[in-house]
């Protein structure tokens, strides 16, 4: 139900600020779609610790390139550049649609005998109305039974 895109502010002549947090799999997203598997990311990098100081970050630091969730800027109507992927827009259309692939699933996993609550907020979450919740946050619902 997420997932990670590249938002950027840059001119062509401008030095680029990577702006990045500590989370394995954001990089190798990065790394398997844009930057290749031996491209090592600069030792010149802002690594900040929350990607609440990201999202800060790239707004007010021109010329900046990061990486956080498209459903936080899509709600928030964050002014950051979506960053396509082989000519593909990261939309929730094509993310529904299977045509962006840069998507991070989110999922739940429980013990075999939850506590109650924890059994009623998964039928919640996994209901006609969690779905709709989660759709109102720009997430797209994805639903996989084993």
């Amino acid at each position: 139900i997420g997932y990670l895109i590249f938002t950027l502010r840059i001119s062509s002549d401008a030095k680029i600020v990577v702006l990045d947090i500590p989370k394995e799999v954001a990089e190798n997203l990065l790394r398997k779609y844009y930057l290749g598997q031996d491209l090592k990311i600069s030792s010149e990098a802002v690594v900040l610790r929350r990607e609440s100081e990201l999202i800060a970050a790239i707004q007010n630091t021109p010329y900046s390139i990061g990486a956080f969730s498209l459903a936080y800027a899509i709600s928030h109507k964050l002014p950051v550049n979506h960053l396509s992927l082989n000519g593909v827009e990261p939309s929730l259309e094509n993310i529904k649609n299977n045509k962006y692939p840069m998507v991070i699933p989110i999922g739940i996993t429980i013990k075999k005998t939850p506590a109650k609550s924890v059994k009623e907020f998964v039928n919640y979450a996994m209901s006609q109305a969690g779905k709709e919740e989660l759709a109102k946050h720009n997430f797209v619902v994805f639903t996989q039974k084993k």
